[in-house]
């Protein structure tokens, strides 16, 4: 076999061996974030507190529901400290939604804020809300659960290239991935027209002073044939893969969106540019 079909089926393996730990470092970035909110805390550094909160709130989609509700709970935290019970109540409400069996601990929760979120606990009635309906004041919060679609769009972009990218609405990237992993299939196919001919025209030549000139036409269209089979096989699976591994992008009728965003810490204020596409 092939040295390049080898060096294929190891890159599929190790694309697929990357996406194992994906979940876990997910996790352990997200214990960082709540580790660093809870070190400013001890440290009395409510406004570097605040703002890191405020900042992993605004991009909830980077966090699963157990600490996200985590969050909140530091929000809530942080409003103590400002005496803002309003916000304190609605955070609680909040965490006890995404994550009914959330627990305050001790260490950093009074007897009093546990109290309170005791109270709001109570308040989640068996329909999965935290407060009556007739008991809204203001509009409130709400997480809408989303699936994940990429199980879905990795299942269709391994049927037809470019497919699972138009179900998670990234149009750019499944008109790249169906165009050029089309154009390498069409291109291996006539290459494998046009070898089949050669071949036949090899076989069938019967001037010495040919043969070797016809052997190399066929060998051309050979491994032209080989490489472009392996190339569209290797965007093939890069396709799934990405359509496997990058999230839905929260993005307006499919158009190229930039994000700037800052993020404070005691030390510094940096700012993150994102690009979705």
């Amino acid at each position: 076999m092939n040295v390049r079909y080898f060096i294929a089926v190891y890159l599929l393996i190790v694309g697929f061996s990357a996406l194992l730990p994906v979940h876990t470092q997910a996790q352990d970035k997200q214990e960082q974030m709540l580790e660093h909110i809870l070190d400013t805390i001890r440290k009395g550094d409510i406004p570097a507190a605040e703002a890191r909160t405020d900042s992993a709130l605004a991009v909830y989609h980077n966090f699963d529901k157990a600490h996200l509700a985590q969050l909140h709970t530091l929000r809530a935290l942080l409003h103590d400290f400002a005496g803002n019970q309003t916000e304190v109540r609605k955070h609680f409400r909040l965490a006890i939604e995404l994550s009914p069996d959330i627990k305050l601990s001790s260490l950093y929760f009074s007897p009093k804020l546990r109290s309170i979120f005791d109270e709001e606990r109570r308040k989640y009635d068996s329909n999965g809300t935290s407060v009556k309906r007739n008991e809204l004041i203001e509009p409130e919060i709400r997480y809408v659960p989303v699936k994940d679609g990429r199980v879905d769009a990795s299942l269709r972009s391994l049927l037809v290239p470019g497919w699972g990218q138009f179900y998670k609405k990234q149009k750019n990237r499944g008109y790249f991935f169906s165009a050029a992993t089309g154009f390498l299939l069409a291109s291996a196919t006539y290459s494998l027209v046009r070898e089949r001919s050669a071949r036949n025209d090899y076989l069938a030549e019967t001037n010495l002073k040919q043969i070797d000139e016809r052997y190399d036409t066929y060998n051309r269209y050979y491994r032209l044939r080989r490489n472009l089979f392996l190339a569209s096989g290797v965007l093939w699976s890069l396709g799934f893969l990405d359509a496997l591994i990058t999230p839905e992008p929260f993005l307006e009728n499919g158009k190229v969106a930039l994000h700037l965003r800052p993020e404070a810490t005691p030390q510094s204020v940096t700012f993150i540019l994102k690009a979705r596409w």
